[in-house]
């Protein structure tokens, strides 16, 4: 039996947002899964991707959570959910190797950067409906506002926690990654034969 689209969509979402709560809930589990500068010079390169989806604490997890929910179910109209695994997996290295021109990072986790990824992803696919309207323009300048916020070293949604630092590049390089891919479509019929 196969589910409709959005019920995969929404099965698919649920089942990753709720793997990601079972690793708050055991230590153990996310320790074996963040990304953590030694161990992957030692050969642990799955952390590339699993970092993602470990968390240090609630705050960071439901929000990463819920952007990343409200991501996938404003991709739905624009965007084939192959399109959105495929940048999820691509994204999920990229951002973790970034990190390793961070120093002073050890241990990294967290899925913001996957959705920065998703919401240029977004954004980029949905310009065939909305490039003629203000809606295309606003959304895409409150992502650059939180770009630059980031970087800047304001945190828009994560407080509190003494743990926890945002990782501007993290959110810098998905979003590239997320550039790049939403508009990749576009680049080849402007440049038939050169991609």
């Amino acid at each position: 039996m196969t589910l409709p689209n959005n019920r995969r969509w929404l099965l698919a979402t649920a089942g990753l947002l709720g793997l990601c709560a079972l690793l708050a809930l055991w230590p153990t589990g996310t320790a074996q899964l963040e990304w953590s500068r030694d161990l992957i010079a030692h050969g642990q390169v799955w952390r590339l991707w699993t970092a993602h989806l470990t968390h240090f604490h609630f705050n960071q997890w439901f929000w990463d959570g819920a952007m990343f929910a409200l991501l996938i179910y404003l991709a739905r109209p624009f965007v084939p959910g192959s399109d959105v695994c495929r940048l999820c997996l691509i994204s999920a290295p990229i951002i973790a190797i970034s990190v390793f021109s961070q120093d002073s990072i050890s241990i990294y986790r967290g899925l913001s950067g996957i959705d920065m990824a998703l919401a240029v992803f977004v954004w980029a696919r949905s310009r065939s409906q909305f490039a003629h309207s203000r809606t295309w323009l606003v959304v895409g300048g409150l992502i650059g506002a939180k770009l630059v916020a980031e970087c800047a070293g304001i945190s828009l949604f994560v407080h509190g926690e003494s743990v926890y630092q945002p990782l501007a590049l993290a959110h810098v390089s998905g979003s590239l990654t997320g550039f790049v891919m939403g508009f990749w479509p576009w680049l080849k019929r402007l440049h038939p034969g050169t991609f």
